[in-house]
């Protein structure tokens, strides 16, 4: 039967040390990478997050992006990214290619990346990469992160 239901932060970190399913992070690479793109209070990604960014839904095949990635269809996956509908709107993807167990976690950006206790992963020198919307605000004259 398939299924989509929300995730708390706590159940979240048992979910990870289970290592029974897949945890998938659908915000753009450079917020997987390090960079903090939503003002959160630590940038990087949840540890063993595979990056799947909502926009490869649009753009190519990511149904091949997931088998790279050993995202299967009979184990559980966990979708967070930003906002509730594009973490929705991806379980929604995923139930739909057959995936039976699909939870979604709203509180990365007001539980997870606000508690220094809850680790983050980025990668490594992740800020010698320029990522265009901080020469956007560099341009524009803003403070960039």
């Amino acid at each position: 039967m398939k299924k989509q239901s929300a995730i708390s932060t706590k159940n979240l970190q048992k979910f990870i040390k289970s290592k029974k399913g897949k945890v998938i992070d659908i915000r753009p690479i450079a917020a997987y990478n390090g960079w903090r793109l939503q003002n959160e209070n630590r940038g990087g990604h949840i540890p063993t997050a595979k990056s799947i960014p909502l926009k490869w839904t649009r753009y190519m095949d990511w149904v091949e992006v997931l088998e790279e990635k050993n995202i299967e269809k009979d184990q559980p996956v966990v979708v967070y990214g930003y906002g509730d509908e594009d973490t929705r709107s991806m379980a929604e993807k995923l139930l739909n290619l057959d995936y039976s167990d699909v939870q979604f976690y709203d509180g990365f950006l007001s539980e997870w990346s606000a508690n220094k206790n809850l680790a983050l992963d980025r990668l490594e020198r992740f800020q010698q990469l320029i990522h265009p919307d901080w020469v956007k605000q560099l341009i524009e004259d803003n403070n960039p992160q």
